[in-house]
């Protein structure tokens, strides 16, 4: 009977433990409902699986809320509008880095957060507006969702192409401009397919972009983004044409939005047999047309079109005249640009 009484005794202390312990979570849950500051680390206990920590985010302007959950602890983010309307939801684990971005506009906000698995964790927070690329780096874009679209600025020094490689999804890559417009179309990248691993723009000195990504079911997006300055030497009309000479590559550019066309010239002195190469990468078409000193066409009736990332193209003529030719290398469509390698022997 003594013994009972010992055990009735520890049950009822342990209840009363349990319920200090839980109005002192409840209290804590309470006060963590406050406004989020920039780069700010919040940490909290969590002891139900569904329930929620509530916190009021003021966006500034339009830009992305990043949330990363300190430690190794899978973890809900809930994105509400001041309404209380749910606008999206991500789960972050170790295949996110723990570490998920939304796309926002300037406004109030709620989030709503709770660990997946009822362990105690903390989350960095970062409000920001533009996302900026460097030169030649391998980098790490974190959609919280599918339909959630991430911009990086971009504004170039100098004239040139940039390239994205993605390294372990499919996704999509658009180049808009400075007001975050297309200027390309919805570029699909497969790292698994040859024809689909690289997406190339050609873009101006001085003028900013803007790149969207939009993941396909990957969480933690891996990319490479090279940028390479090209000096276009080719004339922007047939009376300006680049003189091309024998056997000596030249390098020029489509630039994105841009309308003119670029031209080359080249003299033959006797009748012979030449090769025309071209190699480069576009994000869509190029086309190429040949014509004599007459402007009368000798390729095709139809210009010669190559897609994305044809690397080795040679055109045949045969039994040319003794005269002057000219080549006319321009964007297929509005939406196309990149760059190309041209050589004639």
């Amino acid at each position: 009977m003594k013994d009972k009484k010992i055990f009735l005794n520890r049950n009822y202390l342990t209840t009363i433990f349990c319920m200090i312990f839980c109005f002192l979570i409840s209290g804590f849950h309470v006060k963590a409902q406050n406004n989020l500051l920039t780069e700010k680390t919040y940490t909290y206990v969590d002891c139900n699986t569904k329930k929620e920590t509530f916190f009021t985010v003021v966006v500034p302007s339009n830009g992305y809320l990043t949330f990363q959950t300190k430690e190794p602890v899978d973890t809900v983010y809930k994105l509400y509008n001041n309404s209380n309307k749910l606008l999206d939801s991500t789960t972050v684990t170790k295949n996110s880095d723990y570490k998920a971005t939304f796309s926002v506009k300037k406004g109030t906000y709620r989030l709503g957060t709770y660990s997946a698995k009822a362990a105690n964790y903390s989350f960095n927070y970062l409000c920001s507006t533009d996302m900026q690329l460097d030169s030649a780096k391998i980098f790490n874009a974190y959609p919280a969702t599918n339909k959630q679209k991430i911009y990086y600025k971009i504004k170039p020094s100098k004239d040139g192409y940039l390239a994205l490689s993605p390294k372990n999804s499919t996704c999509f890559i658009t180049l808009c401009n400075s007001r975050k417009k297309s200027l390309s179309s919805k570029n699909y990248s497969n790292p698994k397919m040859k024809s689909y691993k690289k997406v190339v723009y050609g873009v101006k000195k001085g003028t900013t972009y803007y790149l969207k990504l939009q993941s396909i079911n990957c969480p933690k997006l891996t990319l490479k983004y090279t940028y390479k300055s090209v000096i276009d030497k080719s004339g922007s009309k047939r009376s300006k044409a680049y003189k091309l000479k024998s056997g000596k590559k030249v390098t020029g550019l489509i630039i994105a939005n841009k309308k003119t066309t670029d031209w080359y010239k080249f003299k033959l002195r006797s009748p012979k047999k030449i090769k025309i190469t071209l190699t480069g990468s576009t994000n869509d078409q190029f086309y190429i047309q040949i014509y004599n000193s007459k402007g009368e066409s000798i390729l095709y009736s139809a210009p010669y079109v190559y897609d994305a990332n044809f690397k080795r193209n040679i055109i045949s003529l045969h039994a040319l005249k003794k005269e002057t030719y000219y080549i006319k290398i321009a964007r297929g469509n509005k939406k196309s640009s990149g760059y190309y390698n041209l050589k004639f022997k």
